[in-house]
């Protein structure tokens, strides 16, 4: 047995996508999304109304995006930090030679779902049969559907190894012959020192007998790996003690990002195509859309379709380039729906910003303009502010220029870093 847990996403639309669909063949830009379901053996569900998983996907956004409402009715406090990483996804794969039944699959995977403490949640279930190991997929919302609290999953792959380690036992077959060897020693360890400090330190005893007795020198095949990992170590320390020192020097300014990105939209003469060539900047940044490949496919010279600034001036100088992705958005119903919401949000938040800090506004913002747009303008602000940041720093850290001679053609003082240049095409 062989559990993995993988890292919380944003998305139960890319997972429901990936999971209930076989996977897209090669790099064919036409057809991204593939919808045949040939290596999908069956699927189940636990805590949803539905067996459909396209439908439980639904359920499941819902509630994650009602999380709030169901902490008021609760009677849960909604403070805290708030996190957006709603889905988690897990695998349980057997070994090539084991034969499983459907039933002893779903009786694994609610083990599973008890040792992690998900017994409530809304789960969906995929086997697949693409591969020569029998293996489920696990798609959970970590979002309560009663009380609105997000799952922690503490020691997730700590709590999964202990339990295949033990579902194999049970099993009667050992096939992960170097963990089985492992909780071995360590029962072995725990018989000879009952008492955990005990224990510990006779484990640090043993450690430093070995290091004594096979001492590393420059002869030793472990010396350029050690003295790799040491030099690694260093420069982590260089790093952070430097953007410790840097972060009080030049701290992010969201205020100037927030007013750059949407200058488009603040005290000059609006047009319907500002709004929207605001919005396609905005949206890519959203990994749960599917924007960049769009700009990429038809934004020629794009170098990073993740930098609004650039996204925004070749925009800017092709109207034709506009129309072919504005058409290819609306044929996506989410993307549309985003699209239609986001130049009005974004106006808004605009007019507020002449008057109010960015850090009021980002404390309102999911009331104003609702949790899936505002997310999209805060990781945009955010990534615009720590482009602006390393533009500081580099202005910082860059050596001292001689004053420019009169007549020379250059400016005594220069635009502070991140404004508008009035030649670089944003301004329409």
């Amino acid at each position: 047995m062989n559990p993995n847990l993988s890292p919380p996403g944003y998305s139960f639309k890319a997972a429901e996508q990936y999971h209930n669909n076989d996977k897209r063949s090669g790099n064919d830009k036409t057809n991204r999304k593939a919808q045949t379901r040939e290596r999908v053996a069956w699927t189940s569900t636990r805590n949803l109304m539905t067996d459909d998983p396209t439908v439980a996907t639904r359920i499941m956004i819902a509630t994650a995006l009602d999380a709030a409402r169901l902490k008021q009715a609760a009677g849960v406090k909604n403070t805290g930090q708030k996190s957006a990483k709603h889905v988690q996804t897990l695998s349980l794969a057997w070994h090539p030679d084991e034969k499983v039944t459907r039933a002893e699959m779903e009786q694994a995977a609610d083990e599973v779902i008890g040792l992690l403490e998900l017994t409530e949640h809304q789960i969906t279930i995929y086997c697949h049969s693409d591969t020569d190991h029998p293996h489920v997929h696990l798609v959970a919302n970590r979002v309560h559907p009663w009380t609105g609290r997000m799952a922690g999953l503490s020691n997730g792959k700590r709590k999964l190894d202990k339990w295949a380690h033990g579902y194999e036992q049970r099993r009667g077959r050992i096939v992960s012959p170097n963990r089985d060897e492992k909780y071995r020693r360590q029962e072995e360890a725990k018989l000879r020192h009952p008492e955990p400090k005990k224990r510990r330190a006779w484990a640090e005893q043993k450690r430093k007998a070995v290091a004594e007795k096979f001492p590393v020198t420059p002869k030793s095949e472990r010396w350029e790996r050690l003295t790799a990992a040491e030099a690694k170590r260093a420069t982590l320390r260089d790093a952070k003690a430097r953007a410790v020192d840097l972060a009080v020097k030049v701290p992010l300014d969201r205020q100037e990002a927030a007013e750059w990105l949407l200058r488009p939209l603040m005290g000059y003469q609006e047009t319907s195509g500002t709004g929207q060539k605001v919005a396609m900047a905005v949206l890519a940044h959203d990994p749960d859309l599917n924007v960049q490949e769009l700009l990429k496919e038809h934004l020629p010279g794009l170098r990073n379709p993740a930098d609004p600034r650039e996204v925004l001036k070749l925009l800017g100088a092709d109207h034709k380039a506009v129309m072919r992705i504005k058409n290819e958005i609306m044929d996506d119903p989410e993307l549309d729906a985003a699209f239609d919401s986001l130049p009005g949000a974004l106006r808004g938040v605009a007019n507020e910003l002449r008057e109010t800090p960015w850090m009021k506004i980002e404390r309102t913002l999911e009331k104003w303009v609702g949790p899936g747009v505002a997310r999209t303008i805060r990781r945009a602000v955010d990534f615009l502010a720590s482009l602006f940041r390393d533009e500081k720093i580099a202005k910082l850290e860059a050596p001292d220029e001689p004053p420019a001679t009169r007549g020379s053609g250059q400016s005594k003082t220069p635009a502070p870093p991140g404004k508008h240049d009035p030649g670089d095409g944003y301004s329409p």
